[in-house]
């Protein structure tokens, strides 16, 4: 008998067998791919380039109150509408790479289940009485559907994800390189000496 809990988590038989396999169900959607990429490529931009636009706001209000010479509220209204623009604008890239993301998720799933469908007729039916029918079905309906919405939710996020992380460094560095360089050094060890204090706590 198998153990308690066997066949949860397992492992791909091949993982890189399974990632070109994957891929060809994706080459009909390479323009639609390399879009999303540059819309989630523009989104991470605006939420990297917005705080600190916007940080200009707050200097001007410094500056006019530190020199006494007022406060130039054309000036900081400018900016707010600029950083306004800039978050609609992120907003609308999120829901035109989410879209485009579902359809291309979508058009991978019917595939696999028209191809899968192709797969069941070629077997013998001793195949059939073989294996449980749940087991058949649980592959043709939740299966094709979790690599649709893995599709649909990881891709693009990996790409925005990456891209933020390059830029608010390269924010961080253009700010203050000193403190960034604190900041690295300051994060792992804070890290690291929570992984060995814990723990024994």
């Amino acid at each position: 008998m198998a153990a308690p809990g066997a066949g949860i988590n397992q492992k791909p038989r091949n993982t890189k067998k399974t990632l070109v396999r994957l891929s060809s169900y994706l080459k009909g959607s390479r323009f639609t791919l390399f879009t999303i990429i540059l819309v989630a490529a523009a989104g991470a931009v605006l939420i990297i380039t917005a705080p600190k636009i916007l940080g200009n706001a707050t200097t001007e209000i410094y500056t006019g109150l530190h020199t006494g010479n007022g406060i130039h509220f054309s000036e900081v209204y400018r900016i707010l509408v600029i950083v306004g623009v800039m978050y609609l604008a992120q907003f609308a890239a999120g829901f035109l790479q989410g879209r485009m993301m579902t359809v291309i998720s979508q058009k991978v799933a019917y595939r696999l289940r028209n191809d899968l469908k192709a797969k069941m007729n070629r077997v013998p039916v001793s195949y059939f009485d073989k294996n449980q029918s749940g087991n058949l079905m649980s592959i043709a309906v939740n299966d094709a559907d979790n690599v649709a919405v893995t599709l649909q939710q990881t891709l693009a996020e990996i790409v925005s994800s990456v891209i933020t992380v390059l830029g608010m460094t390269a924010v961080m560095f253009a700010i203050s390189w000193q403190l960034t360089l604190i900041a690295f050094v300051t994060v792992p060890v804070s890290f690291l000496a929570m992984n060995i204090m814990m723990p024994k706590a």
